[in-house]
């Protein structure tokens, strides 16, 4: 009897942790990139948080883009944004596992292969290579619904540049708002806002 006892409360307590956890690990898109497609801009802005306590989840983020212009200075960019920070969960609201307000440090390198016009009157192109890296944060509020989720986000960073260019944003995820015009010579400490506004995720 005794034994069969504390065999159910074992099963219970695993059922229990099972239940407690589920719904921890995420990943997920914010799909405002893709929607600038038409403006000219796309990229694609994927991550995962992977739990690292009830209250704290290392979050990675990725997001290959592209840019098209009318070539009469700049033509174009390729390249990827790519982060990783630890998420901090402020206060609980909500019935899932890890909703309510977060906020995320974290650290940002960025990378592309920018083409620009060199000689306008031969139309000869060149191809530069630009690099940062910055720290930031995200601050904003997740809310679950089943296995779904959707969190508003909002965020800044900071960090070096390798050079100034007006067409093209520097850190992650800066789809919307291009670098701040600076007076002093490249490189320099260039400040930017995270402005993808909305994560949409699956959690399981």
């Amino acid at each position: 009897m005794w034994k069969a006892l504390g065999v159910a409360l074992c099963l219970s307590s695993t059922a229990a942790t099972a239940v407690e956890t589920a719904g921890d690990r995420a990943v997920w898109n914010e799909p405002l990139p893709l929607m600038l497609t038409p403006l000219g801009y796309s990229g694609l802005a994927v991550g995962a948080n992977l739990p690292l306590n009830p209250d704290n989840d290392l979050v990675v983020e990725v997001m290959p883009f592209w840019t098209r212009d009318n070539c009469d200075s700049y033509c174009g960019a390729v390249g990827g944004f790519a982060a990783v920070g630890v998420s901090y969960r402020l206060c609980r609201f909500g019935g899932g596992a890890r909703d309510g307000f977060f906020v995320q440090p974290k650290l940002v390198a960025h990378a592309e292969r920018v083409e620009r016009v060199f000689n306008a009157r031969t139309r000869e192109l060149t191809h530069e290579a630009e690099l940062s890296v910055a720290i930031g944060v995200d601050v904003g509020y997740r809310m679950t619904f089943g296995n779904f989720f959707v969190a508003p986000i909002l965020g800044a960073s900071v960090g070096y540049a390798s050079s100034i260019n007006d067409y093209y944003p520097r850190f992650f995820p800066l789809a919307i708002l291009g670098p701040n015009q600076s007076p002093w010579s490249e490189p320099v400490l260039g400040f930017d806002l995270n402005v993808h506004l909305l994560r949409v995720g699956f959690a399981f």
